[in-house]
């Protein structure tokens, strides 16, 4: 499994998640709960992730998902 997107909102990596699910690639969300534990960790450790379970796959979801983005700006 390998990091393909984290963002410190929890909306948009469910919608980043959405994006891989609808080009058929498997991923899970980690860290989704983690905000709880801001203090203890840094910020940026506790954020949303997307991992997709194929390593192979992280290259396209990387490009897919930085497509989606610059459609939505």
């Amino acid at each position: 499994m390998k990091l393909a997107y984290t963002h410190p909102n929890g909306i948009v990596v469910a919608q980043a998640r959405s994006v891989l699910e609808l080009a058929g690639i498997d991923s899970v969300l980690r860290n989704e709960f983690a905000s709880g534990a801001i203090g203890e960790l840094a910020p940026i450790d506790a954020w949303p992730e997307v991992w997709v379970v194929r390593d192979r796959d992280c290259e396209t979801a990387i490009r897919l998902l930085k497509e989606a983005q610059k459609t939505v700006n």
